[in-house]
This record gives C-alpha cells, structure tokens and sequence, in this order.
C-alpha cells in the first residue's frame, strides 16, 4: 500500500466509520504552511485548561477536533484504501493482523 504525497496536505491519519480516527498512526507535514498554528492551538487547549470542556479529553478526540477545527487539507488513509470496520494501523498494514482492545480482545480470549 502506497501512502498518498504529502507535499499538498497537512494530516494523513487513518479514520472509522462512526468514530474517532484511531491515533496510533497519524502523519503531520511540518512545512505545510499554517501548520505551525495547528499545534500552537492543541498546546493552548491543554495549557489553559480548555480541553476538559471538551465531551472527550483523550488523544484521539482533541487530535481530531483540532483536526476538523483547523480545517487543514486531510487525507483519512483508510478511506484512501478502502479499510473497513476498526482501522487502526495494525490491521490496515500488517496482513492479518488484529490489534484488539476492549470488548473485542475480551471475546477472542
């Protein structure tokens, strides 16, 4: 699976239908101009203390309302080839693969 350029987008980051993007696996192009401000915004939000007005205050969902807000050029990964289901960075590049959390790593034991 080839990775789409980044010379023209800010964020690659592989989505979920109904979810937050999983966030074990995001890419950031650092000399997309703006880019710098993305970053400023998601420090501000932890150093004043804003994030715990958000509904979430983990990783993935701060990263992706930052993502959303900043309404920097995008590219969901998973869309780009076609994942369904959880689309976390295991499963998506390790044929067979099957990184399981929560409920679901509970059902296969």
């Amino acid at each position: 699976m080839a990775l789409p350029s980044v010379s023209d987008i800010f964020t690659l980051y592989p989505g979920r239908q109904q979810y937050h993007p999983y966030k074990s696996f995001v890419a950031w192009n650092l000399t997309y101009a703006g880019g710098q401000e993305y970053f400023k915004r998601y420090w501000a939000l932890y150093v004043a203390g804003t994030v715990f007005a958000f509904q979430e205050w983990h990783d993935a969902f701060v990263t992706d309302f930052l993502r959303q807000d900043f309404q920097g050029p995008a590219v969901d990964l998973a869309a780009a080839v076609g994942a369904q289901g959880s689309n976390n960075v295991f499963d998506l590049v390790f044929a067979g693969g099957g990184h399981k959390k929560g409920k679901i790593k509970r059902s296969s034991e």
